[in-house]
């Protein structure tokens, strides 16, 4: 892990003395914020896409913003299995530095941990949420994404917004709340929603709807769905185990649903087009064995349609 951590620092320095510049706009990371209010999977979400991303090529930060769990420990750390020294709340209260507090998870992929007071200290002053979007400005322009796990919408300001959202109603009206207040304190016109703990995709889609039709009717944010996570208790256990689900279970199927979400997210906010990913998608089931059966409804053209169809996003 530590040298994972020491590549990103060369690499951060590499770019500085080769004269490939500095900080630009062009080469800047897509930070985006996932939030949520209720306990609804959200960082194991954010955990699982920042590791699918990085496998897929991707160089990704996952910077916690939860700022709880036993003993100091964040909730990614608690999801990955791996513990860090200096915390992004240390970063914050300028006990430590950011190359101290990032360190690496596997190739591509690197955390910032969150610190047990994280959530407290910016409650309670409201000037902490703007050094956060500080430090995150201060990390390494090779990061291609900053995935910001947010408990209770601790939101990076001009970062790209997803809402995790569960069924059932007190769950929809807390998400409501959580939109309009981020749309109230950081001016968000857009936001992106994933629907977890699902039975199926139909679910998910109803789920969403119910979500945007409040919105709609109150706010003028554009709301988008993503796509949805569905329950399943593979998941609970990779969790409990501190493993990463693809790598406990390949085959479980909620991984079809993540690996869509990933190429979504891609095209969404990386740029990557569906063209780009058209191989990438089609050879990497067949390679691995999954809907061997069914090749020829895997080519390029029809691609996007057979993964919703499978999810029950549309009817076949």
């Amino acid at each position: 892990m530590s040298d994972q951590a020491e590549t990103l620092r060369k690499l951060m320095i590499g770019r500085v003395h080769s004269g490939e510049g500095g900080p630009d706009e062009s080469r800047s990371p897509r930070v985006v914020t996932v939030a949520s209010i209720t306990r609804a999977g959200r960082s194991s979400f954010v955990a699982h896409l920042g590791v699918l991303l990085a496998r897929l090529g991707h160089r990704v930060l996952l910077v916690d913003g939860n700022g709880f769990g036993s003993a100091g420990s964040s909730r990614l750390e608690d999801v990955l299995g791996v513990s860090g020294t200096a915390t992004l709340e240390d970063v914050i209260r300028g006990t430590a530095d950011l190359k101290q507090a990032v360190f690496g998870v596997e190739p591509n992929l690197w955390l910032v941990p969150a610190g047990a007071g994280l959530f407290e200290l910016t409650q309670s002053d409201p000037e902490t949420r703007g050094r956060v979007l500080e430090v995150l400005g201060r990390a390494d322009h090779e990061v291609d994404v900053i995935l910001v796990d947010a408990r209770s919408g601790m939101h990076a300001p001009g970062s790209g917004t997803v809402i995790v959202l569960t069924p059932g109603d007190s769950a929809l009206t807390e998400a409501y709340a959580l939109v309009k207040r981020l749309k109230a304190e950081t001016g968000i016109s857009e936001v992106n929603v994933i629907v977890n703990r699902v039975t199926d995709g139909a679910e998910g889609v109803q789920t969403f709807k119910r979500l945007k039709n409040v919105v709609g009717r109150f706010t003028d944010l554009s709301v988008e769905y993503l796509g949805h996570w569905p329950n399943d208790e593979k998941i609970t256990q990779a969790v409990r185990k501190q493993k990463i689900l693809l790598d406990l279970y390949p085959r479980a199927p909620s991984i079809a649903c993540l690996e869509l979400l990933a190429k979504r997210f891609r095209i969404k906010y990386l740029g990557i087009s569906e063209t780009d990913q058209a191989s990438r998608i089609v050879k990497r089931p067949l390679t691995l064995g999954r809907f061997r059966e069914e090749p020829a409804r895997l080519a390029p053209g029809n691609t996007a349609k057979f993964w919703r169809t499978l999810l029950c996003e549309v009817k076949a």
